[in-house]
């Protein structure tokens, strides 16, 4: 399409386009590329630096070119429809150098020319129309390097990177993603902790190209699988109850808020608490027995403020303690030093915690609240 009689961008897109076309040219010809074109005129006003933007002079500015949209070279005197195409061009064409080559400096990887050519190429002549503008063009050739390389390929991705070093990064979308329990075992109180078939949990979103991350806690035994790891089984709960198991959709290196999935504890009425095994007498001896003793601990004030107390027993002195907040995440942890111990929690923000205490018999946990800040 003739851009030349449109808007602004339109006209400085074309002629910056037809500078990266020429600077292609001028390669095959030369066999290297010098990241200019025009170098070879007298006119000190006709070279185009690629790389470096503000080493040109304009016939306009008498100065550099613009090197990133909206910069302070960026060309703002216009008088009616007149405009500099070759200043605000800096623009696109300091984004081809920074794609192909990248820029080690913001932890860009370049593509390469030929990859970077092919892109240009393609978005020019399929992605834009007319009277398009910069925006479009971030937007156009993202879609142009998706089609060409794949989904939220590294060629993809580098094509907004460089598009960001330029200002004009699009931000990519993040993913949704919800989760849900399809497969427990019946009836689910008495069994979910020996469970005999996996507990299975499937994750979706409505981006195809999302990848899932799952967060069991603790040292549940659980297997990702399908696409995506879409599809969790948990095959060993290990004698813990976690009261939820969370997950996180990823795609185009964009990752969602954790989506929470309830267990079903808080059904059985044992929300958060674990299973209380029977003290077994030992078959040699009636005076010989084995207790694993899992209880719910106190904690209060619940909901908290500032500070939190814990009630223990004098076997807990010397155990490690834990604190993890709603998405499985270790907030504190310390060794239990008094039979009612203190526990500063003013820095953590408003939300859910689990408290857990560590002993050769297992686990004894409970969950507090902070609020009210």
């Amino acid at each position: 399409d003739d851009f030349t009689s449109y808007n602004r961008d339109a006209n400085i897109l074309n002629e910056a386009f037809a500078d990266i076309f020429g600077l292609m040219i001028d390669r095959e010809v030369k066999g290297y590329c010098d990241w200019k074109v025009g170098n070879d005129i007298s006119d000190i006003h006709a070279t185009r630096n690629f790389q470096y933007p503000n080493l040109d002079v304009n016939s306009t500015t008498n100065g550099p070119s613009s090197e990133k949209y909206h910069d302070s070279n960026w060309f703002t005197n216009i008088n009616g429809a007149q405009h500099d195409l070759y200043v605000d061009g800096g623009v696109l064409r300091h984004w081809f150098y920074l794609l192909a080559m990248g820029d080690a400096s913001n932890g860009l990887t370049g593509i390469g020319i030929d990859k970077a050519r092919r892109i240009a190429f393609n978005t020019f002549k399929w992605w834009l129309w007319h009277n398009c503008n910069y925006v479009d063009a971030s937007n156009a050739s993202f879609a142009a390097a998706e089609y060409t390389y794949g989904s939220c390929s590294p060629e993809a991705l580098a094509v907004n990177d460089a598009w960001a070093l330029v200002g004009l990064g699009i931000q990519l979308p993040i993913p949704d993603v919800s989760a849900s329990i399809i497969v427990a075992p019946s009836p689910l109180c008495s069994n979910f902790l020996n469970v005999s078939v996996p507990v299975n949990l499937k994750a979706t979103s409505s981006d195809p190209r999302a990848t899932f991350t799952w967060n069991t806690l603790y040292n549940v035994i659980s297997i990702p699988h399908g696409n995506g790891n879409s599809y969790l089984d948990i095959t060993n709960f290990n004698g813990y109850a976690p009261s939820y198991i969370s997950v996180t959709a990823t795609a185009c290196q964009q990752t969602s808020a954790p989506y929470v999935v309830p267990l079903p504890w808080s059904y059985c009425g044992i929300a958060n608490r674990l299973a209380t095994k029977t003290s077994q007498k030992s078959p040699n001896s009636s005076n010989n027995s084995t207790t694993s003793e899992k209880r719910e601990l106190l904690i209060y004030p619940n909901p908290a403020n500032s500070e939190i107390q814990l009630l223990v027993n004098a076997n807990d002195i010397g155990k490690q303690y834990q604190i993890y907040n709603q998405l499985g995440q270790l907030m504190f942890s310390d060794k239990v030093n008094s039979l009612n111990l203190k526990i500063n929690v003013s820095l953590f923000p408003d939300g859910l915690y689990l408290l857990n205490i560590l002993s050769e018999n297992g686990i004894s946990q409970s969950k507090f609240e902070i609020s009210n800040r």
